[in-house]
């Protein structure tokens, strides 16, 4: 069936249509002038069948783009899509240490290498929807749950260091609190948070670890904790020395970390180098698949270019017959 994305368009327009119709009806016949020796004075431009012929490929003219404006969608209600049926958080650390690159071979910083693992993400959860929350020195939700993914990527794309105010400490309790409050409406059979982050708590995190992971589990939410860095030698990007060591004065809390994990029925990963985590949301991606067949997300297909094609052709068809052909006033 054809179902149309802006209805209000087609009312208005036919309406208007109609308004048309009248006035022209009401205008009364259109005087024309006929001379003996003119070669169009044979035909009949003056009858009613040519005015009617004109009036009525116009008015198809209009109907076809009256018809486009209101965006016409085929419909299969009755196919049936995979759904895996999980809401999933991506709660991301952008706090300062975050900048720091921990393969010397592999020069992209935290942050870079989070974002880019976390775009591949979103493209393997064709039918899940997902959300966005950052942290550092405060938490913030970027992007509720939604299925439009440009929208997911642009988000992650667009994060630096400091996008939430300061960045020079972690508050992970609020980054994950934060999380599970985008979470704590959702239907989904599975509600699921992947945090990911390179340090430990700070003191003065606005929301308690402890109090975040009862909340998570009230509300029936997994967390899989990602930490990043882990204890390997880490370096910063110099503008005129290169790569300068920083030692591991950035430490990850694993012991914290997995606390967080195991306590939520998800899991807890390290990732030491960058090529880790490509595996770790691989990983995580194999196992939040539940899997089921539902109408809920029905198939509409755009059917524009009939309906343009239609229009143009009305048109011409009205240019050559009244300007080209019979040779009528407007």
């Amino acid at each position: 069936m054809i179902t149309f994305a802006y209805p209000w368009v087609l009312v208005v327009g036919f309406l208007l249509q109609a308004l048309w119709g009248i006035i022209l009806k009401k205008r009364g016949p259109v005087i024309y002038y006929r001379y003996s020796q003119a070669p169009f004075a044979t035909r009949n431009t003056g009858s009613f069948s040519v005015t009617f012929v004109l009036n009525a490929i116009r008015f198809l003219c209009l109907s076809s783009f009256i018809f486009l404006a209101g965006r016409p969608q085929l419909v299969d209600k009755n196919s049936k899509v995979n759904v895996d049926g999980v809401d999933i958080i991506l709660s991301l650390d952008v706090s300062g240490s975050m900048e720091l690159i921990d393969d010397p071979h592999d020069q992209r910083t935290r942050i870079e290498v989070s974002k880019e693992e976390a775009i591949k993400f979103i493209d393997r959860r064709e039918n899940d929807s997902l959300g966005i929350v950052v942290f550092g020195s405060d938490a913030l939700s970027l992007c509720p749950l939604t299925l439009d993914k440009k929208l997911l990527k642009d988000t992650v794309s667009e994060l630096f260091i400091g996008r939430v105010v300061g960045a020079g400490e972690t508050f992970l309790g609020a980054g994950l609190a934060t999380a599970v409050n985008r979470l704590r409406h959702s239907k989904a059979k599975s509600k699921v948070i992947v945090l990911l982050t390179d340090g430990c708590s700070s003191p003065g995190d606005t929301f308690n670890i402890d109090s975040a992971i009862d909340v998570a589990n009230i509300f029936k939410v997994k967390v899989y904790v990602i930490g990043i860095g882990g204890l390997r030698q880490s370096y910063q990007r110099h503008p005129q020395f290169g790569l300068i060591p920083r030692g591991n004065d950035f430490q990850l809390d694993m012991k914290t970390l997995k606390k967080i994990a195991t306590k939520t029925g998800g899991m807890c990963f390290e990732a030491q180098k960058p090529q880790d985590l490509e595996k770790i949301y691989k990983t995580i991606d194999e196992l939040e698949k539940t899997v089921y067949e539902t109408t809920l997300y029905t198939k509409k297909e755009e059917i524009i270019l009939p309906f343009l094609l239609a229009g143009i052709f009305f048109f011409l068809c009205d240019f050559l017959l009244r300007f080209l052909w019979w040779r009528l006033p407007v």
